[in-house]
């Protein structure tokens, strides 16, 4: 089965068109409250760290306005 993300944005992710629904900026910002979280709560947070490094990269080359569907271009 597909993900919501995929069935809504698959043609456009396709199409590499990343117009914002919700930008990585925003995406980045709540990973950084779920570490908070995690670390408050003494969990390790493996992969929301690494999620977040990843927009933090596509914020780095100007992707931060665009949807959180393109961060795979900043790799």
């Amino acid at each position: 089965a597909l993900s919501e993300t995929l069935r809504f944005r698959g043609g456009e992710i396709l199409d590499r068109d990343f117009s914002p629904h919700f930008s990585s900026a925003l995406i980045h910002k709540d990973l950084g409250y779920l570490q908070d979280l995690a670390r408050a709560l003494g969990q390790p947070l493996v992969m929301g760290s690494a999620a977040r490094w990843l927009f933090a990269l596509a914020i780095s080359k100007g992707m931060g306005p665009l949807d959180f569907s393109g961060v795979g271009e900043a790799i």
